[in-house]
């Protein structure tokens, strides 16, 4: 699992929408130069670099890193202080070793590209940057090894006009988790999956993947032989965007969420449910809320006993909206269930995957080939590759092969999901109805209701703040009241944070933790423009490309208007509709401003929200705003998911309306809010790979 102490980077420019396309943003294809393909003199310099930079995190130095940073990140170096304060404990007494190097030129890239994507080399490695300002900058991988927390580290540098190399990105990543590496735990999946223990599998999968990527922007083959493997045993009923329902004693629990700890030293179970009313209060009794834990658990192994070969224990957490109220960890030998356990022996570990201990000091690679920086349980033929070799091109919706027989393939997105919220005659959120209370129609067609979810989903939401002059003396007022939205919300949500004004900055990537969010919110440039629009084209293009979790918002405050897009605003609204994308959410700070521009901005904000589902608040006075924040916060928590297949081919085309009702007895007249519209969307950003047969 990925717990290390990751990523400051450059502040990352998101501005960069084409002036009056109405099509997603292709991705560019710039070059990229392997370790293999340069010259003994440029791996030396760029090694002896990098090397210089960790030796100042293993000692402490962090004034020396920042001197060493490029002026942008020195200036908010409190995450990167932060991350190399904590790996100093962890790697002082490691061996680090180099072991691959990207030179990636993006100098003749157009400049605010939303994405720029680098072949490298053969394997082929690909890179997958967002928003990445002309530039020439390397990507550097090193492993810290031979201590017990062994950890890669990866760094972006810059090219300077003269010449040199100074760090823009930090990232680290942990190699062991429970004792264990990502090799031992892939190797371990295969076994399971090979005895059809599929959850085992699945899970085991997961940590491999955590613990072998070095950064989210990487792509290989290796990472991708893994995805899929874990996708051949992924289990129809393992909660992610539906709950498990567990039966235990005569009582129904219902599961939110299991993933992998190692926490407490062996690899454990972290498992959440959320306890109905009943439940709840027998949580306040320690004994009662005991029994009612250890329910859960045996419910658990009861229909997977496989569970208890892989892990040594279950940590069960009952969460009430944000806060764990009750948590649990015992062992699987406290566990009891009625069923026979799995002989702990029955699976062991392959002797291939026990040659490679990151505990164990590494030999330094050579850097004259190239490999695959993702590690494989498999053997590996690694030869020189020659200097010809280019960088590939792919553009979004094309079928092309690439180096070493490599094919990019894009999938038919089929199915329309629809955020729905609820309200009757008085305005109150209505959260009892199901899925044959609700009624769709697509221009004027009914539809049939494929899925349908009513429970408080985490979310992926970016925040958009506008950093125009005229905000200074509100921002203090909207930061907080932005935080307190996010603590109203579920704690498993991921956030990110868009300052704007004559361009949008992402000052804090996808995160949970409440003090990165801060930082990001601190930032405060002010422009006397406002570009608006592209903003939101760009972070709703940032959560399409990147969000982990599938319901998604943007939540906009602003006081303008907007005077600096290249975007209009109907080309926005079309833009956002054509990625199947957020609900918006408006808080125009206009104060009952009865100018004639105010009332545009208004108009402009109303059309922004009730396009994609959202709505539009417009506070009377700046003590309002956290108000607001926390409705917000609510009515992204008290909606229903609903999904449904068009009747008309995605092929075909254009725009197409969508109306849903609901209506059900004893609750009157009924309001649905969501979004009026869709452009069906006949290929994604996601792509599959396929190895050409030689």
């Amino acid at each position: 699992m990925k717990t290390g102490y990751t990523n400051s980077y450059y502040r990352l420019l998101l501005f960069g929408v084409v002036a009056g396309t109405l099509l997603l943003p292709n991705a560019h294809a710039a070059t990229c130069v392997t370790q293999s393909q340069m010259t003994p003199v440029e791996r030396e310099t760029l090694s002896n670099t990098v090397q210089a930079m960790v030796g100042e995190v293993q000692s402490g130095d962090v004034q020396a890193l920042r001197a060493h940073t490029i002026p942008a990140v020195a200036a908010d170096f409190g995450g990167i202080a932060a991350s190399a304060d904590s790996l100093k404990l962890l790697t002082q007494h490691a061996t680090i070793t180099v072991d691959d190097l990207y030179v990636l030129d993006a100098s003749s890239e157009p400049a605010g590209s939303p994405r720029t994507d680098f072949y490298c080399g053969a394997p082929v490695v690909m890179l997958d940057l967002t928003n990445l300002p002309p530039g020439i900058y390397a990507l550097a991988i090193l492993h810290a090894t031979g201590v017990p927390e062994a950890q890669q580290i990866s760094l972006i540098l810059s090219k300077t006009l003269e010449n040199s190399w100074m760090l823009a990105g930090f990232f680290s990543n942990p190699m062991m988790e429970a004792g264990h590496n990502g090799l031992w735990y892939w190797m371990q999946a295969r076994e399971y999956a090979q005895k059809k223990m599929n959850w085992d599998a699945w899970l085991y999968d997961q940590t491999a993947a955590s613990l072998l990527e070095p950064v989210e922007f990487l792509s290989s083959p290796n990472l991708q032989k893994l995805q899929q493997e874990a996708n051949q045993v992924r289990p129809d009923s393992f909660p992610e965007t539906n709950p498990l329902i567990l039966n235990g004693n005569g009582t129904t629990y219902e599961i939110t969420a299991i993933s992998t700890t190692g926490a407490l030293g062996g690899l454990d179970l972290d498992v959440h449910y959320t306890p109905n009313t009943a439940q709840l209060a027998q949580l306040q009794n320690p004994s009662v809320a005991r029994k009612q834990i250890l329910d859960v658990m045996s419910a658990l192994l009861a229909i997977h006993p496989e569970l208890r070969v892989a892990f040594r224990g279950i940590w069960v957490h009952a969460d009430e909206g944000t806060a764990s109220v009750f948590a649990l960890d015992l062992s699987m030998v406290e566990i009891t269930t009625g069923t026979s356990p799995t002989p702990t022996s029955q699976i062991l570990p392959a002797t291939a995957v026990t040659q490679y201990d990151p505990t164990q000091a590494e030999l330094a690679p050579s850097l004259s080939l190239d490999r695959d920086p993702i590690l494989s349980p498999d053997i590996e033929v690694r030869v020189p590759v020659s200097a010809e070799l280019s960088a590939g091109t792919g553009h979004a919706g094309e079928i092309q092969k690439g180096q070493n027989g490599i094919y990019t393939l894009h999938e038919d997105v089929n199915e329309v999901v629809l955020n729905c919220t609820v309200i009757n005659a008085k305005g109150q959120f209505v959260s009892d109805l199901n899925r044959h209370d609700f009624r769709v129609w697509e221009d004027g067609v009914a539809q049939t209701i494929d899925s349908f979810q009513q429970q408080d989903l985490p979310v992926s939401m970016g925040i958009l703040v506008d950093n125009s002059g005229s905000m200074r003396d509100k921002r203090a007022a909207v930061n907080a009241a932005a935080l307190d939205l996010v603590r109203a919300s579920n704690s498993q949500d991921q956030a990110f944070i868009v300052n704007f004004s004559d361009k949008a900055y992402l000052d804090q990537d996808f995160t949970s933790n409440i003090a990165a969010l801060e930082r990001g919110l601190s930032h405060f440039d002010s422009k006397n423009t406002t570009a608006l629009y592209d903003t939101v084209v760009a972070s709703a293009d940032e959560l399409a490309k990147h969000a982990k979790l599938p319901k998604q918002v943007l939540i906009i405050v602003t006081d303008g208007m907007d005077n600096a897009s290249r975007l209009s605003l109907e080309q926005a609204v079309r833009s956002v509709q054509s990625l199947e994308g957020p609900v918006v959410y408006s808080i125009g700070l206009l104060f009952d401003d009865g100018k004639a521009e105010s009332q545009q901005v208004k108009k402009d904000l109303e059309t922004l929200s009730l396009e994609t589902g959202g709505i539009a608040y417009f506070p009377s006075s700046l003590q309002n705003v956290d108000t607001i924040a926390g409705e917000v916060a609510r009515d992204i928590r008290d909606q229903y998911i609903v999904g449904f297949h068009s009747t008309k081919p995605a092929a075909l085309g254009g725009y197409r309306t969508v109306r849903v009702d609901a209506k059900a007895p004893n609750h009157g007249k009924l309001t649905v809010r969501t979004r009026r519209g869709y452009y069906p969307r006949q290929v994604q950003q996601h792509t599959q790979t396929a190895q050409a047969v030689q």
